[in-house]
């Protein structure tokens, strides 16, 4: 742990003071309007290509804007010159956008819902279609765009040091445990409770909690895989900043504590990936802080 800190320490002084100010500006301008006006109350509202183009434009805003930082500080844009940065990225952006806005997972999961148990089957299950979605189209890209002597998108496990994830995770609990009683916190978590209004029965809400789990691997090969390790040999670690960025503008609607730790979660994580080359580290601790949320927010409900 205390080389991870010491690494990170290195990593953040690369860029100036005045570097960071600019990007938590931006950032916290963005989360500002966007609170302030329920842009993502709006952006819900979308349909089709209106809602496919506003996620787009609100997923690319927030990684081209830090990318700009980055090189405007760093003082290198040959990225801007580079027909597989843009090719890669404008996919990128349009599959995450796509993984937003479809409605096809629903009615995947309808084709084998059990009769009487289709709304609670599309809640349960709707995370598994979208999973498979996104794995499929980025094993696509992966035989246009490997990365030479490389698994997939991060998915070996080799320089993995377990223990460090496992200390993360205990570095989390106390602030999830205070998190649990928060107001704001309560009103989004458990997850779970959106299937309520279904009569569930106990093993639904076991499912539930799996395949919710289940859906941050997709996550975490998008953002930490992808979006880390496709662009190793065009931007190098200059890719964490933007795509914590990016992953920041994901977490719009979502509690205010957690939107805003999101972008130093994911530079944290970009970091990790860019450092041993996996994934596997930030599944286990997404999905290990995810259902320590959920379990967080369920005895917060029974003791208040």
């Amino acid at each position: 742990m205390i080389r991870l800190i010491q690494d990170l320490k290195k990593f953040i002084g690369k860029y100036s003071l005045l570097f960071w100010v600019v990007v938590f500006v931006f950032l916290s301008t963005t989360l500002t309007i966007i609170e302030i006006y329920k842009v993502q109350l709006g952006i819900f509202k979308l349909k089709g290509i209106n809602s496919f183009l506003a996620y787009f434009s609100l997923y690319a805003l927030h990684f081209m804007a830090a990318l700009f930082f980055v090189s405007l500080f760093s003082k290198d844009f040959k990225w801007v010159k580079t027909r597989q940065f843009w090719v890669l990225i404008v996919v990128g952006i349009s599959l995450f956008s796509l993984r937003s806005v479809l409605t096809f997972y629903g009615e995947v999961v309808e084709l084998f819902a059990v009769p009487g148990r289709i709304g609670l089957s599309k809640v349960i299950f709707s995370d598994l279609v979208r999973l498979a979605f996104l794995l499929m189209m980025l094993r696509i890209v992966w035989q246009f765009y490997k990365v030479p002597n490389h698994s997939f998108y991060g998915f070996s496990a080799k320089q993995v040091e377990w223990s460090l994830y496992f200390k993360m995770l205990l570095f989390m609990l106390p602030l999830i445990t205070a998190a649990s009683f928060m107001g704001d916190f309560l009103e989004y978590y458990p997850r779970a409770s959106r299937i309520n209004v279904y009569n569930p029965e106990p093993h639904h809400y076991f499912w539930f909690e799996v395949v919710y789990a289940l859906d941050f691997i997709s996550i975490e090969v998008f953002f930490r895989g992808f979006m880390i390790l496709a662009f190793l040999k065009i931007l190098g670690p200059k890719a964490i900043i933007p795509t914590a960025a990016f992953y920041f503008s994901i977490h719009f609607g979502k509690p205010i504590g957690e939107t805003i730790s999101s972008f130093f979660g994911g530079i944290l994580l970009g970091y990790l990936s860019y450092k041993t080359q996996s994934i596997w580290g930030g599944v286990l601790v997404h999905i290990g802080i995810a259902l320590l949320m959920e379990l967080g927010a369920f005895i917060g409900l029974m003791l208040i």
